[in-house]
């Protein structure tokens, strides 16, 4: 429980106390029904912790306005001011925030502002998300409707101006035969007056503009426009023809006006021969008024239907990202998989999406929590090359040269027996550590403790070339540590640990049966650095001449001891005390 306690800090300029309870209550007695409609208007706005806590039940508006008041001259957030005053449990104030602003505090003396921050960033940028999966979902909808109605209304104005442009076909070839069987008695008798009466008539029917009769040297004999008669008539379209049904030629073309016009013509026959030709010019700007009228009514139709497919996009796919959107706010990062379970409120396809979500989530957990416990017993390196490359030939045992650290507690048995074992082993936790954290710092591995041994790798299963420098300055920092830390101490161990490096040829590899295996390094040079910690007195380091090879001479003073037996070799094994080092 948080206790009064005075600020140091100067506290800041504030208004009168009278003239700040006035604005307080002025901002406070808005009330809860007030300040749900502000969080509708601004989703994004992030309520004061006061207001939460009022809100909330925790504290009441004059416990607010008496926090407020104290505040300053405490110095303190407003969430640790409630709790100094009494007004409210510390438990009450964290599990009020914790729930509106969805976090985890521990104590109110953590960044709570921060984390009240970051987790208002990750709404905006959830809000962002889902604005931006509407827009895509909207534009993709009202792109494939306006794509399906402009092809239908490609293909229903043509129907529907072939038609109209047909029609009116049928209508010409009716006034066309009309005008041919009409015109045969007075083209044979050359009687001009019947032709052009009989010319005109024709005219008066929708859509005709022109009709001519001609004989056949195409010289005009009647013509609706009288101007025209005698002349030849050369630029006829339906000369050249473009379709042709039994003895009626037509032809679409356009005149210098830019009207569209339909040409028909056909053979004047009198007793089985061709006294000449009837000719009908027939405008369509009609047809391409109703079709560009259709065209713009289907147009005001399509961005109707288009506006209602974009609405309703919305409105669904809001409902569709809502629930993704709740499990992407609480969706689980790095070790928090473990709080991390999917909630459905109603029975529709999310459901089976949300047991999946469950279920990746439980995976994920159990995955951090064996990774979290098996990472305590294999090296972090060790760790990542068995999770990338499980299989690979390294696994299987490989030769490498590497330096070799052991340490080892004189006397460990004697003191053994006279303290209890949870004594024992709170002692050898804390030697261990100092080792452990010294070896890893210096880019080794613990390969293992044996008893109240270490034994420490360098050079593999990450690759250095100075794994012999590495070795002995990690022994320099271990003795360094042990010394320091046994000065007021009572662990017996501290000061009586040996270290013995040496450098050779090993195998590294898995060792062990299909049920376990672990990853370790063999050969003599492992045997060897056992021996030469075997010489090494209590806070001494002894090394190898493979090991003294490998370092400038200048960065270490050694002192070099009488050839020692080994046990297992026959040749008598040179050492060397390590005195000082540049390092």
């Amino acid at each position: 429980m948080l206790r009064p306690m005075e600020s140091t800090a100067r506290p800041p300029q504030q208004p009168a106390p009278a003239r700040r309870s006035a604005a307080l209550r002025a901002r406070l007695r808005w009330g809860a029904a007030v300040q749900r409609l502000r969080g509708r208007l601004r989703p994004f706005r992030t309520p004061w912790v006061g207001e939460v806590l009022l809100a909330e039940q925790v504290i009441t508006l004059s416990q607010l306005e008496k926090a407020l008041e104290r505040q300053t001259e405490l110095g303190q957030p407003i969430g640790v001011t409630v709790v100094m005053l009494g007004l409210a449990a510390e438990e009450e104030v964290l599990a009020a925030i914790n729930k509106h602003y969805r976090i985890a505090a521990e104590a109110l003396t953590e960044n709570i502002a921060g984390m009240i921050r970051s987790r208002a960033a990750s709404r905006r940028s959830l809000h962002e998300l889902r604005r931006l999966l509407r827009m895509r979902l909207s534009l993709v909808i009202a792109a494939v409707i306006w794509v399906t109605i402009l092809a239908l209304s490609l293909v229903v104005i043509g129907r529907h101006e072939t038609r109209l442009t047909n029609d009116a076909m049928q209508l010409g070839a009716v006034s066309l035969d009309y005008l041919a069987e009409s015109a045969r008695g007075p083209l044979v008798a050359g009687n001009a007056a019947d032709l052009n009466r009989i010319a005109k008539a024709i005219t008066r029917t929708q859509g005709v503009r022109e009709a001519i009769v001609t004989d056949n040297a195409d010289v005009v004999r009647a013509h609706s426009n009288a101007k025209a008669i005698g002349e030849r008539l050369t630029t006829d379209p339906a000369a050249q023809g473009q379709r042709l049904e039994r003895d009626v030629t037509y032809a679409v073309s356009k005149n210098t006006a830019g009207s569209k016009l339909l040409f028909m013509r056909k053979p004047v026959l009198s007793q089985g021969k061709r006294v000449g030709w009837a000719h009908l010019v027939i405008s369509l700007d009609g047809i391409s008024r109703e079709v560009l009228r259709e065209g713009v009514m289907i147009g005001l139709l399509s961005l109707l239907i288009v506006a209602f497919g974009v609405m309703l996009a919305i409105q669904q796919g809001g409902s569709l990202l809502r629930p993704v959107s709740a499990w992407l706010a609480s969706a689980p990062t790095g070790e928090s998989a473990e709080e991390f379970r999917v909630r459905v409120r109603s029975h529709h396809e999310f459901e089976d999406l949300a047991a999946s979500f469950d279920h990746i989530s439980q995976q994920l957990s159990q995955k951090l929590m064996v990774e979290r416990s098996f990472g305590r017993y294999v090296n972090p390196s060790v760790l990542e090359m068995i999770r990338a490359n499980p299989e690979e030939p390294w696994l299987k045992g490989q030769r490498n040269q590497v330096s070799v650290l052991f340490t080892d507690v004189r006397g460990f048995t004697a003191i053994a027996e006279t303290r209890e074992p949870e004594a024992i082993v709170d002692a050898l936790n804390e030697y261990f550590a100092i080792a452990t954290s010294a070896i890893v710092a210096a880019g080794g591995y613990v390969d293992k403790y044996i008893g109240d041994a270490v034994l420490g790798v360098f050079g593999v299963p990450s690759s250095h070339d100075d794994h012999a420098l590495l070795a002995v300055k990690a022994a320099v920092t271990i003795q360094k540590q042990l010394k320091r830390r046994s000065r007021n101490n009572l662990n017996p161990f501290l000061d009586k640990v040996g270290i013995g490096v040496n450098s050779g040829l090993v195998l590294s590899g898995n060792i062990g049966s299909d049920d376990k295996m672990e990853y370790t390094v063999i050969g003599d040079c492992v045997n060897v650095a056992s021996r030469l910690n075997g010489l090494a007195a209590p806070g001494e380091i002894i090394v190898s001449d493979a090991v003294v090879s490998q370092i400038p001479s200048h960065l270490i003073t050694l002192r070099t001891l009488a050839a020692q037996p080994v046990k297992g070799k026959k040749e008598l094994v040179v050492a060397h005390k390590v005195l000082k080092t540049e390092f």
